[in-house]
C-alpha cells in the first residue's frame, strides 16, 4: 500500500479498506448468525472494493490528481464513517453475540477449514506481489521515472491495489481488523532492507507473522486482553514515537 501510493504512512486500517471489509461482514451477521467461509471472505472483500473506491474518490482532484494529505484525510473520514456504521448496526441488529471475537481480533476463532478457504488466497495474493514486486519498486520511486522507464503505471497500480484488497479481506475476514500492523512493520523492515520491494516484502511478511503470533500468545496467556487491544497498546507509542522523529515525512 505504501508503494503504490508512495505515501509512508498509507496502511489498510487508516485509509478505510479493513474498515469497508468489517462493515460488510456486519451486514453479512444483519442477514444470517451463519455464514460460510467462502461468503465471509467475498462479502470482505466486496466492502473492501467499496471502501477503497470511496476513498480514492474522496482524494482525487480534478487538476492536482492524487494528493497524499487527501488522501490520508479521506481514509481516516472513512474509517471513522463506517466504524461508526458498523458499531451502530451491532448495537441496533443485537448482532453483539456474533461479532465480538471478530471485532476482538486474534487467531483463536479460526478452524481448519477456515484456514483451507482463505489461507490460499492470501498465498496467492503473496505470490503475485513478489513475483512483480520489482515493478513495485519502479512505481514506488516516482511515477515520472517509472513511466520513463517504460512502465504502464495505472495499469501496475490497479494491479497492486487489487492485491491489497484482496489480502486485506483476507485478513479482516481470518482475524479481524488490526491497526497499524501494516504500516508499523513495513517501515521497520524498510530501515534493514532498503527500498527493494524484492527484499521487503518477504521480510515483512514473516516479520508480521511473528509479530502477530507473539502478540496472540501474549492475549492468550499472559494477560488476558484482546489481540486488538495488545496490538494497539504496542504500535501506537510506536507510530506517534516514528511520527515525532519525522519518520514518516518524505525526504
Amino acid at each position: 500500500m505504501q508503494g503504490i501510493t508512495r505515501n509512508a504512512i498509507a496502511d489498510p486500517g487508516l485509509l478505510g479498506i479493513n474498515s469497508g471489509a468489517g462493515l460488510a461482514l456486519i451486514c453479512g451477521y444483519a442477514f444470517s448468525k451463519s455464514i460460510h467461509y467462502s461468503s465471509i471472505l467475498l462479502l470482505s472483500l466486496a466492502g473492501a472494493c467499496l471502501a477503497s473506491i470511496l476513498v480514492f474518490s474522496l482524494s482525487y482532484h480534478p487538476r492536482k490528481g492524487f494528493e497524499q494529505l487527501r488522501l490520508v484525510l479521506s481514509g481516516a473520514m472513512v474509517t471513522t464513517l463506517l466504524t461508526a456504521i458498523g458499531q451502530g448496526l451491532t448495537i441496533y441488529l443485537n448482532l453483539t453475540n456474533a461479532v465480538i471475537g471478530w471485532q476482538a481480533g486474534g487467531l483463536l476463532g479460526t478452524n481448519w477449514k477456515m484456514l483451507q478457504i482463505i489461507v490460499p488466497f492470501i498465498l496467492l495474493g503473496l505470490l503475485l506481489a513478489q513475483l512483480f514486486s520489482h515493478q513495485l519498486t519502479i512505481l514506488s520511486l516516482n511515477e515520472t521515472v517509472a513511466k520513463g522507464l517504460g512502465q504502464r503505471t495505472t495499469q501496475i497500480t490497479l494491479f497492486f491495489l487489487s492485491i491489497v484488497l484482496l489480502l486485506s479481506a483476507a485478513a479482516v475476514a481470518l482475524v479481524g481488523s488490526l491497526a497499524l500492523v501494516g504500516l508499523i512493520i513495513p517501515h521497520f523492515v524498510k530501515t534493514i532492507s532498503g527500498k527493494n520491494y524484492q527484499k521487503i516484502l518477504p521480510l515483512t511478511m514473516l516479520a508480521g507473522a511473528l509479530f502477530l503470533l507473539i502478540c496472540d500468545f501474549a492475549a492468550s496467556h499472559m494477560v488476558g486482553l484482546p489481540l486488538s487491544s495488545i496490538i494497539s497498546l504496542v504500535t501506537l507509542p510506536v507510530f506517534l514515537w516514528l511520527m515525532r522523529k519525522g519518520a514518516f515525512y518524505e525526504r
